[in-house]
């Protein structure tokens, strides 16, 4: 019992010493903590005093950036609720706009089927009518081959017949070569008949000619018979124009200008006619399409595609015929407005003309008036002397004229 006792005092000494070791150790961590836990306190104190003066500053910062977030808030609830009444007044105007576009397409799509509808049938319809191309092309097939057939003895025939009648054609051809003489030498006669026709008008002409010339002659004789002493005072009127080369020129001038004046007419008439015809046909034809437009339409409401068709072949030929009738027109009253410049150009130049030649004629009658004033003076005279001598010589009188006379 000894020894278990000095064990357990042993092993009591020695928990003893571990304790104190062990209350060392806890005293010196304990030390070493609360020096530890001063130095924190100390830091947590420092950072605490700093983290206070930081989160105030933060603080104040927050403070006024939560005013000017709501001063902002209220403004966007505002921009908020403006926006919310546009986008409904958008959508409104969406839904308006959108709601005759709907009905347009929604009407547009029933059409659509219903032309579907016609197209089926129109399909089916053209399937058949195809069936029945093909045998109306199988028909013309044999009809060209029965054609051909009767082209094939047509020709054996034509040129049997042919061989038969060579004769015949022969007959026929020398006929026509003396037919064609004929033709000629009637032609040749009748242009020698109207040749010796014109040679005889020219001859009737002639011998007229040199009548009136011998009565001329036969006048100047005795003129120049009874004016001995002045062989220039009487006898045949001269042409004024052969004496002035002016008045000739004047003359041709106003032929010239009445000739191209009254080509100018001919010309402006027949313009002014294309006018009148042109515009006669574009108010026809102005009135005819609309007529026919509504034909067309009406046949194929009807569903007479051949008579729509028909109707469409007519407007479009009226229309190529109205375009080409109105640059027709156009051209012509280019045309009008070109002639009418020079008509009236050439009625200046033409009264011009005329005037000049009133004046020139009017000088050339006032010389040949004093012309003849001047030979009817020394007829006058002349036949005052005849008088004279005729009483000297019946009253026995052999007295001399004074060298009045012409003897």
């Amino acid at each position: 019992g000894k020894v278990a006792t000095r064990q357990i005092a042993e092993s009591a000494a020695a928990v003893a010493a571990t304790i104190q070791q062990v209350v060392s150790t806890a005293r010196e961590q304990k030390q070493a903590l609360d020096t530890f836990i001063i130095d924190e306190q100390a830091d947590a104190e420092e950072k605490a005093r700093q983290s206070s003066d930081a989160n105030k500053a933060e603080s104040d910062r927050l403070i006024e950036w939560s005013r000017e977030l709501e001063a902002k808030q209220s403004a966007a609830a505002d921009d908020r609720s403006a926006a919310e009444s546009r986008q409904q007044a958008l959508n409104e105007e969406h839904a308006a706009a959108k709601a005759q576009p709907q009905a347009s397409k929604d009407e547009a799509q029933a059409a659509h089927d219903v032309l579907a509808d016609e197209i089926a049938e129109l399909e089916a319809k053209l399937a058949r009518k195809r069936e029945e191309q093909a045998q109306k092309a199988q028909r013309i097939s044999e009809l060209s081959r029965e054609i051909a057939a009767i082209d094939e003895d047509f020709a054996t025939r034509h040129a049997t017949l042919r061989e038969q009648d060579a004769e015949v054609l022969q007959r026929c051809a020398d006929v026509d070569a003396e037919q064609a003489q004929f033709d000629g030498a009637k032609a040749a006669m009748e242009a020698s008949v109207a040749a010796a026709n014109d040679h005889a008008q020219e001859s009737a002409l002639a011998v007229a000619k040199c009548r009136n010339t011998k009565q001329l002659v036969v006048l100047a004789t005795q003129a120049l018979e009874a004016l001995k002493s002045t062989p220039t005072a009487v006898g045949a009127p001269q042409d004024a124009s052969s004496a002035n080369p002016e008045l000739a020129a004047a003359k041709a001038a106003v032929r010239s200008a009445s000739a191209s004046l009254s080509k100018c007419n001919s010309s402006l008439a027949a313009a002014r006619d294309v006018v009148l015809k042109t515009t006669t046909r574009i108010t026809h034809i102005e009135a005819e399409l609309p007529r026919l437009q509504k034909l067309k339409k009406a046949a194929a409401a009807a569903r007479s595609f051949k008579e729509a068709g028909e109707k469409n072949k007519e407007i479009k030929k009226l229309t190529a015929e109205l375009e080409t009738t109105k640059s027709e027109k156009e051209d012509a009253d280019s045309e009008v407005t070109s002639l009418t410049a020079t008509q009236q150009t050439l009625e200046s130049e033409l009264s011009t003309s005329e005037t000049k030649l009133q004046s020139l004629e009017r000088e050339a009658r006032q010389e040949q008036l004093q012309e003849h004033k001047g030979a009817l003076r020394e007829i006058k005279g002349v036949i005052d002397a005849i008088k004279r001598r005729r009483d000297n010589y019946s009253s026995g009188a052999a007295t001399d004229m004074d060298g009045g006379g012409l003897f």
